[in-house]
């Protein structure tokens, strides 16, 4: 049909065919040449006419060998009047096309031979752009031209060539910047997650951004993304803090307007504010708790590091700074000292205050020299997000910081309680930088729990000089707290930490307060009792109250084989340990603390624990009597589920793992 229609077109245009029929009316040739390409259009170039004509062109686009064969066909949609429509159907198709490269390219999606997938957190933009500039334009410049008027409109064309050339180049520039934001925001959960690694694939969506302006798109597939991978009870809080930081760090970098961080960064606090154990784990991360999760750790140093740095560069300028004479200091009369050019000078040595969700509405900062206008598309979290301390931002998670600050304090007791030897040199030196983070007044029972650790070291030393007997009270180390200072789950017996939790305690002692009272054996009991009575004679009119339920022991514990086990248990599970070598009498295991060998086998059971240290709940005196049993000095009873058997000699497997270690021990290179 479209042939015939050009064909017609041709007969009636000719001015030496019988059959045109536009020689009769020359002054008004133009007019009944678009009135009757118009009707044709009308009547002919229906749905699916359109569609065919779509799917030409695409395939046109795709497999453009055949040149010839696609210039006679754009000449017959020129002379049928069908070149509009073509053009309008040629960028669609060419749109499609780069939506398509760039999906297969950086998603590896609908694949062809001819397309190369790049990795995930490489930089495809460059790479994306070429091919635009190399084939997609030419290839689209060579249609338009062949579909475009050569006679009537090739004055107007003359006149405004660049212009034409660069609206057409800078919308096909636009649909890949485009199409690159949509198929890297569905990448972005996975980009943040592996950052600083995926710097360039952010820099594909930093560039992209400014020029398709796809904010608002980018920041609701993110925000998705969030809530169904990451926003879920199944996730981990340790997992979503490291999501938290990396989330800043790597949007700033794609982002600086920030639209896209205050977007997606409010439901992300509203779910951590939700969460009971949020406190503890930032303060863990923070002091260095968790081994394993130490991100918040190295932020502060990294903060407090960059801090020293900029005081130590703004004293220098100022030591520079040439000094005024006497004659020309001072102020001639009439003269106001411009305070807030010094203000302004000042405030970059000045540590940002961290702002609550409570403040974040406001729009105006009138001490901020950098100050900038809340960009239109930013979410409620703006000024949240503008924040350079990753630190403030987490703390102010918590509208009352008061509840932060007592986590602060409970892991901190909890740590000192773990500290040998009197050295908290690590504890000092975290406290340090946390006054300098939250203020000399919020760290106030910081301050005294570290100075109870000096002033115990000092107290231990004199009772160890006074008390002339030896024995047990020589091994004898205690931490001397002040009561009204500490932590209540740290000085009372069977509370347990914040938020209901138990608070992980490395060692193998039980965590802090998670042991309800009981009574030590004579040999623990008289020690402290010695002890007691040396410190009340050097301090008057004082006493101590022993925290049994903190602290650990060393035993050297010697079986009937000869064998010698070194272990480190709590107290409850020493006392536990003196019970079981009573049951005997004279035949029993020791340690270093009781004198006499491991002479054969003997049954402890649940209830005699519990009768010897007038313990009251059984869970206590069942998990002393497993921890001996996972050492390999007990072996619970086939039938009685609260009998042990004493072992004379060490299971084999725990024996051969004891030479291993010791073995690995001496063959590890200094």
């Amino acid at each position: 049909m479209l042939l015939n229609a050009s064909q017609w077109f041709r007969a009636w245009l000719s001015p030496y065919n019988d059959g045109s029929i536009f020689e009769s009316f020359p002054n008004h040739r133009d007019q009944l040449l678009q009135a009757l390409q118009a009707h044709l259009r009308s009547c002919y170039f229906d749905g699916h006419a359109a569609e065919a004509l779509r799917l030409y062109l695409k395939q046109l686009v795709v497999d453009h060998n055949d040149t010839k064969l696609h210039t006679t066909f754009v000449a017959h949609l020129y002379t049928a009047g069908l070149s509009g429509p073509a053009l309008m159907l040629l960028t669609r198709v060419m749109h499609s096309e780069i939506s398509h490269k760039v999906r297969a390219v950086v998603d590896a999606a609908d694949l062809r031979p001819q397309d190369s997938v790049l990795p995930l957190e490489s930089a495809a933009r460059p790479v994306l752009q070429q091919w635009l500039d190399d084939e997609v334009k030419p290839r689209f410049a060579a249609i338009r031209q062949l579909c475009l008027p050569q006679t009537d409109t090739s004055t107007a064309v003359e006149q405004e060539p660049d212009s034409t050339q660069d609206t057409w180049q800078h919308r096909l520039d636009y649909q890949l910047d485009k199409a690159l934001c949509l198929t890297r925001a569905g990448q972005l959960f996975d980009l943040v997650a592996l950052y600083p690694e995926s710097s360039a694939a952010l820099e594909d969506l930093r560039l992209s951004l400014q020029n398709a302006d796809q904010r608002l798109s980018v920041a609701k597939t993110l925000s998705d993304s969030l809530h169904m991978r990451l926003l879920h009870p199944g996730a981990h809080t340790r997992d979503i803090i490291q999501m938290y930081v990396h989330l800043v760090r790597s949007l700033r970098e794609m982002d600086p307007t920030g639209v896209v961080l205050s977007r997606v960064v409010s439901p992300l606090r509203r779910y951590l504010r939700a969460r009971k154990d949020t406190v503890l784990v930032i303060v863990a991360s923070m002091l260095g708790d968790d081994p394993d999760f130490t991100l918040l750790k190295d932020e502060l140093e990294r903060a407090d590091q960059e801090e020293q740095e900029q005081e130590q560069e703004h004293e220098s300028k100022r030591r520079r700074r040439p000094r005024r004479s006497l004659q020309t200091a001072a102020a001639p009369t009439g003269f106001k000292s411009n305070s807030k050019r010094s203000t302004k000078r000042r405030l970059p040595h000045t540590r940002c205050r961290a702002i609550s969700d409570s403040e974040s509405s406001s729009d105006e900062d009138w001490d901020d020299p950098s100050w900038v206008p809340k960009p239109v598309e930013a979410g409620s979290g703006y000024r949240l997000s503008t924040s350079q301390d990753i630190i403030s931002m987490l703390t102010s998670i918590f509208d009352d910081r008061s509840g932060f600050i007592s986590a602060l304090e409970k892991s901190m007791a909890d740590q000192l309680v773990q500290v040998k030897g009197y050295k908290a040199m690590k504890e000092y030196r975290n406290n340090m930088i946390l006054k300098k983070r939250f203020g000399e007044r919020n760290m106030g029972k910081c301050d005294v729990m570290l100075a109870d650790v000096t002033e115990s070291r000092r107290i231990d030393s004199e009772v160890h000089q006074r008390s002339a007997r030896a024995g047990m009270i020589g091994k004898l180390h205690p931490l001397i707290v002040s009561r009204q200072f500490w932590p209540e789950h740290t000085t009372r017996p069977g509370v347990q930490g914040a938020n209901g939790a138990t608070t992980a305690a490395s060692g193998p002692s039980s965590a802090a307060g998670s042991v309800a009272e009981f009574t030590l054996p004579p040999l623990f009991r008289h020690a402290q009792e010695e002890y007691g009575k040396t410190y009340s004679r050097s301090k008057t009119m004082r006493k101590l109250h022993w925290l049994n339920h903190l602290g650990t022991v060393e035993l050297d514990v010697e079986l009937a084989s000869g064998e010698n086990i070194s272990v480190e248990c709590s107290l409850i599970q020493a006392s536990t340990l003196e019970v079981i070598s009573r049951c005997k009498g004279d035949r029993s295991p020791s340690s270093t603390t009781t004198a006499g060998s491991a002479m054969g086998p003997n049954v402890v059971t649940l209830t005699d624990v519990m009768e010897e240290l007038n313990l009251q709940r059984e869970k206590d005196a069942r998990d002393a009597l497993e921890f001996w049993v996972s050492v390999g000095l007990l072996k619970a009873v086939e039938g009685l589920a609260d009998a042990f058997i004493v072992q004379s000699c060490l299971p084999p497997q725990l024996a051969v793992t004891e030479e291993g270690e010791e073995e690995d021990t001496h063959d590890e290179p200094l």
